[in-house]
């Protein structure tokens, strides 16, 4: 409990610390690579303790966290990255279910598993899809 107080702690500073850096213009590359290293800390954080208690707990969390990016990338600045983090997630968390989940995960829970992150993956899919015009109720009278 001790080590995740303390990765918690670093983990948080690395958000903030990388949110200092991405206001200089100048340090945008460095801020983007400090940004990607701080996300595989979190990613291997995580590993390690949900692994601890049980192993599909890694992969949903993935999903969540690659979801999370997917959708955050739709506004703001750092768009690119957050789509790219969170696409690469999305396929480390297909990866998981086929190589891993597969081998180790009894078959009610694999189910439930596929299911859940397809539940998901198509819930993202639809908030990342852009936003439609209402059409006016003019514009159906005419």
């Amino acid at each position: 409990m001790d080590w995740t107080l303390a990765e918690a702690i670093v983990l948080g500073l690395t958000a903030w610390h990388w949110k200092s850096m991405r206001e200089d213009s100048s340090q945008d590359m460095n801020s983007n690579i400090f940004a990607i290293i701080g996300y595989g800390a979190l990613l291997l954080v995580l590993a390690r303790v949900l692994g601890a208690i049980w192993m599909p707990l890694v992969t949903a969390s993935y999903a969540f966290a690659g979801a999370a990016l997917l959708v955050a990338s739709r506004e703001g600045e750092g768009r690119k990255l957050l789509l790219r983090l969170g696409g690469v997630t999305m396929l480390l968390v297909v990866g998981r279910l086929i190589v891993v989940d597969m081998s180790s995960v009894e078959t009610i829970w694999r189910v439930l598993l596929f299911l859940a992150c397809g539940v998901g993956f198509v819930a993202m899919s639809y908030r990342m899809q852009p936003a439609r015009a209402i059409p006016s109720v003019e514009s159906n009278s005419a």
